[in-house]
């Protein structure tokens, strides 16, 4: 049996077995380069991902999935439409907050390739080592597989970035404001969000942070799950 399973897995699989994840575990605002800036295109979906790398080693991956028309008709193609306007506005916020005068300027000489599960990428190499501020809150996620694992973690805010000197796109010094703002915000995932376990995990944390206990960061393994926002498909970590 251990023979078989082990057989199974690629070289990469098996370096990752029993590894914790170094991404970030505290909430807040955090200074940040970023390392990683590529497209994956899937059978089923595609979708962008950002990988944020702190001066001690600590990471945030954050990925959003492009929308496609469930049919031909007009109100799905305008929905897909207005999703993927949300999308690129996101994108815009974080490479303004990282020094480009928009998200058109960032992604320009493209170079494609294939990740390790041999799926087309493109990825973008203008943004790479450029610094900015993300800031990250708690969230309360979760596997569809168990109703009642519940994994804490920090998720990026991509519309709460800041220009590696701390200021918005107005030229505002906002870096304590966001930072406060972002350790007390606490999110249940949303597909989570009718879980019982998972309200309850939000009510204890609330309440913990009510009394003045900052709650000790959670252990993250590599397995956890993405919820990506409004997915037209369900993906995971392991997808991407």
């Amino acid at each position: 049996m251990l023979s078989e399973l082990l057989n199974e897995k690629s070289a990469e699989e098996l370096g990752a077995l029993g590894k914790v994840s170094n991404a970030i575990k505290a909430p807040g605002a955090h200074k940040v380069k970023i390392t990683e800036f590529y497209e994956t295109n899937a059978d089923a979906w595609n979708s962008m991902t950002i990988v944020f790398t702190t001066k001690d080693g600590e990471t945030q991956k954050h990925s959003e999935f492009f929308s496609t028309p469930k049919t031909e008709s007009e109100e799905d193609v305008n929905k897909a439409k207005a999703a993927n306007d949300i999308l690129l506005g996101k994108l815009n916020n974080i490479v303004k907050a990282a020094g480009f005068p928009d998200l058109k300027s960032a992604v320009a000489g493209a170079t494609a390739g294939v990740d390790s599960k041999n799926r087309p990428t493109k990825v973008y190499p203008k943004p790479v080592n450029k610094e900015l501020y993300i800031t990250t809150f708690t969230e309360i996620d979760g596997d569809n597989r168990d109703a009642n694992k519940v994994f804490v973690k920090q998720t990026m805010d991509p519309y709460k970035c800041l220009s590696k000197s701390g200021q918005d796109g107005m030229k505002r010094d906002c870096l304590e404001s966001y930072s406060t703002e972002a350790k007390g915000k606490f999110e249940v995932a949303y597909k989570f969000k009718d879980s019982i376990v998972h309200q309850q995990k939000l009510a204890e944390l609330k309440e913990i942070a009510s009394s003045g206990t900052i709650p000790a960061p959670q252990p993250q393994t590599q397995a956890e799950p993405v919820t990506p926002t409004a997915p037209p498909v369900i993906a995971t970590e392991d997808d991407i």
